[in-house]
């Protein structure tokens, strides 16, 4: 999950994915549901660190975790944990550990997810999917060597269900991940499934590789692919969805794992049209991942992108691995280096506001660790990841949520050897 969510002072705290009207407000509480609130008065940002609370938060949590995710599980307000783990029988096993206030979390059997799904798990996604107030799952995965998608919802309990009837038209072999992003602006999350290389049920490849998926408000989806999407190659590592254009729909922009990204441009009703040519610079890359925030604070969303490689004729520097997309306020944007990002490989970013100064920090993930930057406004950054991580070591990824109620982003992350899970709980002086 992608952790900014401040756009500028002018327009503040407005959620994951879009901005202003209703499109925004939607996504407003999203935003307050994962992240927090506003910083409590008197802290300083300069004091602003995590610390490492795994042994202290935490039951025994299981090694060879595949993936993770904060979100509410039951009725109150806290951040849960749900963890996917493979089991000895190669199968995965889904541990949900409830939050039962500061300081402890506690096994649930009663969620409705510890049984088996005779799938693997590879990703899961949360949000609201039938809109009744309550956080729901898309567990996505392989069965059979297909891609499945089961959505399963919530009774506002806790307890975790699949509805009688099936909630998602077929997906194309290959997906990798899901997008819940309200896509057509009627108040409800729509579905976007990408992969590297998507495949039709004859092996061949897909038409698009994409698929977007529209709901009814009411947590059944019909494909709208072929409507609504524009031709889609393949390669498809990663994906950034907000507002680009500053028109209050929601974009997207697509990291290719190999050659140039792509922009999708929305027509304010769900419609995409690729403008890649001529509002992206042509930077030739292996790309990893991409997320968004601005950076400048003029009002408009700038993307930060990473990559395991990039062509010697796109950089700027001799190790640069990763760099900026400066936004003009129409979706046409510039290439922006800086020396200051890891010159090594990068699989990951997340972009937070981890010290409360409405100024986007960084944190990235690389073959050499985690490297925290820390924002300081208009471009500007300083390394504080030995000053204010409780260590760096390689990490797969990480899920943010407000874990201990005091309105700031804590970090639990899986580390790359032995897959196992740590949590930072954010620390003001």
């Amino acid at each position: 999950m992608k952790a900014w969510r401040s756009i500028s002072k002018k327009r503040r705290w407005p959620g994951r994915f879009l901005i202003n009207a209703l499109f925004s407000s939607f996504l407003f509480l999203l935003f307050l549901s994962s992240c927090g609130h506003k910083p409590l008065l008197g802290y300083n940002p300069k004091t602003q660190s995590y610390l490492d609370r795994t042994n202290k938060y935490f039951p025994k949590i299981p090694a060879g975790i595949r993936t993770a995710l904060l979100a509410r599980v039951n009725a109150d307000s806290r951040r849960d944990l749900i963890l996917v783990s493979l089991g000895r029988n190669r199968r995965n096993k889904v541990k949900v550990l409830i939050n039962t206030g500061p300081g402890k979390f506690s096994p649930s059997d009663n969620s409705g997810l510890n049984r088996d799904w005779h799938m693997r798990i590879d990703f899961i996604a949360a949000g609201d999917l039938n809109g009744d107030g309550a956080t729901d799952l898309l567990l996505l995965g392989t069965a059979a060597a297909k891609s499945v998608a089961r959505p399963l919802f919530n009774n506002k309990k806790g307890y975790f269900y699949r509805k009688g009837i099936a909630a998602l038209p077929p997906l194309d072999n290959g997906i990798e991940r899901v997008d819940l992003a309200d896509l057509d602006a009627d108040g409800d999350l729509d579905l976007f499934f990408t992969g590297r290389n998507l495949r039709n049920p004859a092996g061949g490849p897909a038409v698009n590789q994409a698929q977007l998926m529209l709901n009814d408000g009411k947590g059944r989806f019909t494909d709208a692919s072929f409507i609504l999407l524009p031709p889609i190659r393949a390669g498809v590592a990663a994906t950034a969805i907000a507002d680009y254009d500053r028109d209050n729909a929601p974009d997207i922009f697509l990291v290719y794992g190999k050659g140039r990204n792509a922009l999708l441009i929305n027509n304010g009703l769900g419609e995409f049209a690729d403008t890649y040519r001529f509002s992206l610079p042509p930077v030739q890359a292996r790309g990893a991942a991409a997320d968004w925030a601005d950076f400048d604070l003029d009002g408009d969303n700038d993307l930060l992108v990473v990559n395991s490689h990039i062509d010697p004729k796109s950089r700027a520097y001799p190790k640069e691995f990763s760099y900026f997309l400066e936004n003009d306020g129409q979706g046409h944007f510039v290439k922006k280096s800086l020396k200051l990002l890891p010159n090594f490989p990068s699989h990951q970013v997340y972009l937070l506001d981890a010290n409360g100064n409405d100024i986007p920090d960084i944190i990235i993930l690389s073959r050499k660790g985690a490297h925290f930057l820390v924002g300081e406004g208009d471009w500007a950054f300083s390394d504080e990841t030995l000053k204010r991580f409780p260590y760096s070591i390689p990490f797969d990824k990480m899920t943010f949520g407000n874990v201990n109620g005091k309105g700031y982003l804590d970090i639990f992350a899986i580390t790359t050897k032995g897959k196992k899970g740590r949590l930072w709980v954010d620390h003001f002086k």
